[in-house]
């Protein structure tokens, strides 16, 4: 695993971690994590100097608690419309609640973006997620 890069806002926090021999992402959130820190955190995967175009991702929510509407998850999924040409559409996204409400709620997110040709779970552990991405 490379030495991570790892983003600190005022509310919450996120790493992400790249895996080279695997080519996937790992984001991972801690604390109160808003809209704000989530698009930060997509785009600072495109600008992570290992990035690669279409790269799996594991969005690691599970030491997080996500404080996020619904017409905010609207507006993500216009970011993420925005830079499809950049960032790639055909990759795996792997995301990770341990809590029951924000696995609710990224269920939302995986049906929104269930219009793309992203492959999209939700799972309750990083390790059966990760495991998921490496298939």
């Amino acid at each position: 695993m490379d030495t991570p890069t790892i983003n600190h806002t005022t509310i919450g926090s996120f790493e992400i971690k790249i895996n080279r021999d695997r080519h996937f992402a790992h984001i991972i959130f801690e604390g109160e994590i808003n809209i704000v820190e989530i698009n930060n955190a997509y785009m600072a995967l495109m600008d992570h100097s290992l990035f690669k175009h279409n790269m799996n991702v594991c969005n690691d929510y599970s030491n997080a608690l996500l404080m996020v509407s619904v017409p905010e998850l609207q507006e993500h999924a216009s970011v993420v419309a925005q830079y499809a040409k950049q960032r790639g559409n055909t990759y795996k996204l792997a995301m990770v609640s341990n809590e029951t409400f924000s696995s609710a709620f990224l269920g939302m997110y995986k049906v929104r973006i269930s219009e793309t040709n992203v492959d999209t779970e939700v799972f309750g552990s990083t390790k059966s997620a990760l495991r998921w991405l490496e298939r």
